[in-house]
Order: C-alpha cells, then structure tokens, then sequence
C-alpha cells in the first residue's frame, strides 16, 4: 500500500496533517447493540449521533481523503453532569463514525488521549465558593465555562508516496 499526501487537513508542520472537529451538544456514548430475532441492531440515538458527527465531519472537510497512515487522537468530552458514562463507549461512539472519513480503518489509530470534563461541583459565590445548584453555569475545575460538547483531533504524520507503509493484518 502507498500513502498519498493530500491537502486537504491543515498542515501544521511540513508532513504532518491534523484535523480538529467540534461535536456541539452533550457527549453520547455508544449503545450496545440489541440482538433481535437472532440479529444485532443498532439502537436509533447511536445511530442519528454517528451520522449527525458524518456530517459535521464532511461538512469541515468536504474534499478530504480518509488517512492511511498512523493517526494520533485526542478527544475531550465536556459533559453535561455527573451521570455515569464509560470514557471508551463515548471514544467509541466518534471512532466509530469517522471511520472511513477521517482514516480508512480504526486499525490505523496508533494513539488516543481522552478527557472527560465532568462540570466543577462549587461555583464562585458571594462569599467564597459554594455548592453548585440548578441553573449554574458548567464550569471546570479551573472555573472555565463551557456548554456540554466534544472536541476530537486527529494528527497524522504521511509518508512520501515512494515509502510504502505497512499494517499487520488482524
């Protein structure tokens, strides 16, 4: 196989591309598939996230090509509460989605860093902090606001074209 570099991402650095992608709304984790009449389907709000990310990904860039080299991610996902929710369901949820648009294969992810900002339980108060209460604007530990979204970026190093590169099978 032989990579092909493309401008299409930024170029952040002579043979590096990255692409940056904010997801607005809270963080969805990716649901376990229900198994009926002896098949797997996939639930409905999976499905209308992963497409809705689609779309904000081919919307960012229209022209670009899925990478097919090893690609780096990071994603942060500002939530919207305390409520449980598992760090590899949400990361699965966009992996999934961009798989095929962003790189050919999840195979090619070498790399992830993931965040989960829960909201900071005290708020700046009258006098000094105090327990945060309906209605409070979200905030992180450092008292930033923020509304509930996700941030992915993907940072990729290319290959000349004369270099091949090579991926075990799996």
């Amino acid at each position: 196989m032989i990579i092909q570099a493309y401008p299409e991402p930024d170029m952040f650095a002579a043979g590096q591309y990255r692409f940056d992608l904010t997801i607005p709304g809270d963080p969805v984790p990716k649901a376990r598939p229900r198994v009926v009449n002896g098949h797997g389907v996939t639930p409905a709000q999976t499905r209308s996230m992963e497409d809705y990310i689609r779309s904000l990904f081919t919307q960012e860039y229209p022209d670009a090509k899925p990478l097919e080299c090893p690609v780096e991610i990071t994603m942060r996902f500002y939530m919207p509460d305390h409520r449980t929710r598992d760090f590899d369901n949400l990361a699965k949820l966009v992996t999934d989605a961009l798989n095929g648009l962003a790189y050919k294969d999840d195979r090619y992810i070498t790399s992830a860093i993931i965040y989960k900002i829960l909201p900071s339980i005290y708020v700046p108060g009258v006098k000094g902090a105090r327990k945060r209460i309906k209605g409070d604007p979200l905030t992180d530990r450092q008292g930033n606001p923020y509304e509930p979204h996700t941030q992915v970026r993907f940072m990729a190093d290319y290959l000349e074209e004369d270099i091949p590169l090579i991926i075990p099978e799996q």
